[in-house]
């Protein structure tokens, strides 16, 4: 179904439709330009910044609860056609050394864009999914309610767990990416618009605090801050906390196992909060872990 979009999470912003727990939504999405950049003649200088990072939604989740954890399922992604990305003077970690913005279009065809000249797979994941904030914020932010987190894990067959600060979730989501790397350090990936198939689950962890990531390669914390060190210590913490509520251990054997089994990655620079990851790989888990986990891979 085709729906509004949004561009702050609030909570006294009105849902477009309720979903029962287990409910599959159908939703079309906007890429993250909201459909500025598509056509050849729309000058870079032109751009709304206000209507930048679309989310559909919000979706209200019923049944769901503070003392709970959202989980939702990203079942299918599928693109439009047309992608688009951007250099932007003052955009990204070198935007200081852009003279002139650029635009550029990519056709999409059978999982692959070709860049000059070089067909590239690529894969798909959704860059802005969030649940209701303790405070309104922008979609274009990434926080501890998820945001614009530009995290490619989040894709198909992946489990995003979000904490919940009031009754009854506000789930939006979009700006679908085809393909992008870790760090986003220009600024954009390239952006698309398309459909996406989700349904959302609930489980108790009263632990999470951040957003959290499990696809088919790891466990994923996401934190995001206004420092990378501040999104690492956050992460880190947030890791920890987990293992003592799942396993039981204390904190120095948390941090111990953290320390030997955990790799650190920079997700995006370029957002008001910068995004890390700390994940641990699925051969490497704890077996305590895996099956605290292992219902939502049934």
């Amino acid at each position: 179904m085709k729906v509004k979009t949004m561009h702050k999470f609030d909570q006294k912003t009105m849902p477009i439709a309720s979903l029962h727990l287990g409910e599959k939504a159908i939703v079309e999405v906007s890429d993250t330009f909201n459909g500025q950049v598509e056509g050849e003649t729309l000058f870079l200088d032109k751009l709304k910044v206000d209507k930048l990072n679309p989310a559909t939604g919000p979706f209200y989740i019923k049944s769901t609860s503070p003392n709970e954890t959202l989980v939702v399922d990203i079942h299918e992604i599928k693109l439009d056609t047309m992608g688009a990305s951007v250099v932007l003077k003052d955009l990204g970690v070198l935007g200081e050394k852009v003279e002139n913005s650029t635009k550029y279009l990519y056709h999409l065809n059978d999982q692959k864009v070709k860049v000059d000249n070089q067909d590239l797979e690529i894969s798909p994941f959704i860059s802005i999914l969030g649940n209701t904030p303790e405070a309104p914020i922008s979609t274009g932010v990434p926080e501890s309610h998820g945001g614009k987190l530009d995290c490619p894990s989040i894709k198909k067959n992946s489990k995003v767990l979000l904490p919940i600060f009031y009754p009854g979730s506000l789930l939006a989501l979009g700006g679908i990416k085809a393909i992008q790397g870790y760090g986003q350090v220009g600024g954009t990936g390239i952006e698309c618009s398309g459909e996406l198939t989700f349904s959302c689950s609930k489980m108790m962890l009263d632990s999470l605090k951040n957003p959290m990531v499990i696809s088919e390669d790891s466990y994923e914390i996401l934190c995001s801050d206004y420092s990378i060190d501040k999104a690492i210590h956050k992460a880190a913490n947030q890791w920890c906390q987990l293992l003592m509520e799942i396993c039981g251990f204390s904190f120095t054997k948390s941090y111990h196992y953290l320390s030997i089994l955990a790799d650190t990655r920079v997700v995006q620079v370029v957002n008001p909060n910068v995004t890390v990851s700390l994940s641990i790989s699925r051969k490497n888990i704890l077996e305590r872990v895996k099956i605290f986990f292992e219902p939502l891979d049934n």
